[in-house]
């Protein structure tokens, strides 16, 4: 596959560029793999040469990484089919291994989170992203796209004629990456591979436990673009006000044509479904809010109240993207109409129908927040904001004396008058979080990280400023654990932080339940990997320990920094 991509690149470069720019890429490859090998050195090219050589084996490389992938899922749909060894992580592989064994139900429910950590200069353009995703599709099994019969004239035209649009489609930008750009990445990689990829997979997941009586393990997605402050100061409230409307923006998009799917689906007559007058007293209830739509479904589809139910489900989603009061005010209540669906289907969920299956755990993953935003903040900003409400003299007390104040300003919260452009900014960012909380849903943003938690103060100052813009804002507050010292002394950290009765207050809010994210980049330049790696398992053992005798559970965020981390 890769070898016919190669070769369909060479023709285009040939007759869109210099007609020799294909050989002398190749010549200059070869000098350099003999260079490399007798120990010497290949001359540089001028700058201009180097520019249009890099281009040439940066698309060589793009269509290479294309075809690994796609060959590597055809492996595994390989092994799968013919009952070979299971891929060491699959589904397939759980699934066997708990026929081995007898594994014990879950004691509590489970739940993954999956964390999108981006950085804008490492943002690829997305129009590049769309021409690989185009080619992926031709080369499919399903298209008819084979290496072996290239005689295919009508695929390979097509296969060119991509890669043409690639080659021609500017693969820098005029501009450096901003965080709107990321932020607009991030939604891409959401909106087109982990929407319908994880519901799929958790879906067959739960059958997979469900042989077992295990329990089931939820999904959520959080994301870091957008809200990631610590060193990016372009990220700013306004940033993170846009990230979170553009996140509720895509998702309620993306539900639209699944309601299609579903009103082309559900079309049994009333004799078939369970509680038909129920279900036409709920569309006559709404049908109240939306007269004129409910009319043409009632015409179009007379014969089939669960069409005409969805069609105005459809239509109150739209009202919601339009920020109509008719419209959803929350994604429980879309998820209680979706429920409510299958309830009118049929009596037994496992004869609900597949696309309403995998709406109710898209809207469970995903709600109307898409994904979870996560503030992030370095510890020295909320002193500032501290300072703020409480008086320069903050600065200078000790750590009890710091504890006392909190506790005070945390209880009672006083007016907060920035003396700053940064507490300004850290104020505001506050307010938006608040709103977006009761307009998108308490997922919007549920997690506040702080960097360089060096003391327990670190973490209830965070939860006195909260307080300071919304007495009833509630979020995870999460110390960020990254130096070698800070791992020493993180119980250290936490045990102050669980003996003060304002933050057990906070913890019993959320379920005492505190979450500790452990950095291993910092970590790793303190003391090396192997060093650094060792500190985190003892640091995560003493946590654990230190959080029992508290009676709090502990969740740990693995925060694989770092060129090692990120491979």
């Amino acid at each position: 596959m890769v070898n016919l991509l190669w070769s369909l690149l060479d023709d285009v470069v040939r007759g869109e560029d210099n007609p020799h720019l294909v050989d002398d890429a190749h010549r200059y490859f070869d000098g350099v793999l003999r260079h490399r090998e007798s120990g010497g050195s290949q001359p540089k090219p001028d700058v201009r040469e180097a520019e249009a050589l890099a281009r040439y084996f940066t698309e060589r490389l793009r269509l290479q990484n294309l075809a690994e992938d796609l060959a590597r899922a055809k492996v595994v749909e390989m092994r799968r089919k013919d009952g070979s060894e299971p891929p060491r992580g699959s589904l397939n592989q759980l699934a066997k291994l708990l026929d081995q064994r007898q594994a014990e139900p879950f004691g509590r429910p489970l739940v993954g989170r999956m964390v999108l950590t981006f950085h804008p200069t490492e943002s690829t353009r997305r129009t590049i992203l769309q021409h690989i995703r185009k080619l992926g599709q031709l080369l499919d099994p399903a298209s008819g796209v084979s290496v072996a019969h290239a005689q295919h004239d009508t695929q390979i035209f097509r296969l060119r004629e991509e890669i043409r649009a690639l080659w021609r489609t500017p693969s820098r930008r005029q501009d450096r990456p901003t965080v709107l750009d990321e932020v607009e990445l991030g939604i891409f990689y959401l909106e087109h591979s982990l929407f319908s990829m994880l519901p799929d997979l958790l879906l067959e997941l739960d059958q997979v436990l469900a042989r077992h009586r295990l329990g089931r393990i939820d999904w959520a997605v959080d994301s870091w673009i957008g809200g990631d402050r610590d060193g990016h100061p372009q990220v700013t409230a306004q940033v993170t006000e846009h990230t979170l409307r553009r996140h509720q923006e895509t998702i309620l998009r993306l539900y639209q044509p699944l309601l299609d799917d579903l009103e082309r689906t559900l079309t049994a007559s009333d004799r078939y479904l369970e509680k038909s007058e129920q279900c036409r007293r709920w569309i006559a209830l709404l049908a109240e809010e939306f007269p004129d739509v409910a009319d043409v479904l009632a015409r179009r589809y007379p014969m089939e109240p669960l069409r005409q139910m969805v069609g105005l489900m459809r239509e109150r989603l739209a009202a919601t993207l339009n920020h109509d009061p008719r419209g959803y005010r929350q994604a429980h209540q879309f998820r209680q109409d979706v429920e409510q669906l299958g309830r009118f289907w049929d009596a037994d969920p496992d004869h609900w129908p597949y696309e309403l299956k995998r709406l109710l755990r898209q809207i469970d993953i995903f709600g109307f927040h898409l994904a979870s935003l996560d503030i992030r903040q370095h510890s020295r900003v909320h002193i500032e904001g501290v300072v703020d409400l409480a008086g320069e003299e903050y600065r200078t007390l000790s750590e009890r004396d710091k504890m006392k104040v909190l506790a005070q300003l945390i209880e009672h919260p006083p007016a907060w008058i920035p003396s700053s452009s940064v507490t300004a900014e850290l104020k505001e960012t506050f307010q938006v979080i608040s709103q977006a909380r009761r307009q998108y849903g308490p997922r919007a943003v549920s997690r506040y990280l702080v960097s360089m938690a060096h003391h327990a103060s670190d973490l209830l100052a965070v939860l006195a400023l909260g307080r300071a813009v919304d007495p009833e804002l509630s979020l995870d507050i999460i110390p960020l654990v990254e130096t070698l010292d800070d791992l020493e002394n993180a119980v250290v950290i936490l045990d102050q932080a669980f003996q003060e009765p304002v933050w057990r207050q906070h913890l019993q809010s959320r379920q005492f339940y505190q979450e500790v994210m452990l950095g291993y980049s910092d970590s790793t330049k303190d003391a090396g990997t192997f060093t650094a790696s060792w500190k985190i398992y003892q640091a995560q053992n003493q946590l654990m320990l230190g959080a029992e005798q508290h009676g709090v559970t502990l969740g740990f965020f693995q925060g694989r920094g770092g060129a090692l981390g990120r491979g």
